[in-house]
């Protein structure tokens, strides 16, 4: 199975220190606590992402990454992990404040069609328990070049190129820093 360190440690890092709870809305749930579940059907919209940005200067970029490592089912997940989403160019919106004590800023994303790998919503397989869709925010490198990793003319990544995905492998490749923060939410 890829090495997933990295977000291994993330997670279990959230269970105890809530200042690396990244904060993630789905159409209308917010994915408070982390590992809510969230009906497939109700997973669908392109997340939002919000956080109290380290740097709020107008250059700073951010990387949302987002995995289900229990695919097809979690006490079979040979499959996994499974790439769900890679955006680049995410940045903080103009003084939006996502929390009630206005340090969390909304990360917008700069370009949709910008993406590495488009946002593909929950589809476990029939029978399946839930699974875990975890999101990890990065700082995005300066001089980073995401055509580096898109796929040609625009096009959405398939699913051969999802599957069984190496997030520590990419991270390095990519040139990324630790993750800054994580959540994730269940669904089937």
């Amino acid at each position: 199975m890829p090495s997933n360190k990295n977000a291994q440690a993330i997670m279990a890092a959230i269970a105890t220190d809530k200042s690396k709870v990244l904060g993630v809305v789905i159409g209308d749930k917010k994915i408070e606590p982390p590992g809510l579940y969230i009906p497939r059907a109700e997973a669908k919209p392109l997340p939002q992402i919000s956080f109290p940005v380290p740097s709020r200067s107008a250059s700073a970029r951010y990387i949302i990454v987002s995995m289900d490592f229990d695919a097809p089912y979690p006490s079979a997940p040979f499959f996994g992990p499974v790439l769900h989403w890679i955006q680049p160019n995410l940045r903080p919106s103009s003084s939006e404040s996502d929390s009630e004590d206005g340090e969390s800023v909304k990360l917008g994303i700069e370009d949709e069609a910008g993406f590495i790998a488009n946002y593909a919503s929950p589809n476990p397989p029939p029978g399946s328990a839930p699974h875990r869709y975890g999101f990890y925010l990065y700082e995005q490198p300066d001089g980073f070049d995401a055509s580096r990793w898109k796929p040609a003319g625009g096009e959405k990544m398939g699913n051969v190129a999802r599957i069984r995905y190496s997030l520590d492998e990419w991270e390095k490749e990519a040139g990324l820093g630790p993750i800054l923060a994580a959540n994730y939410f269940t669904s089937n």
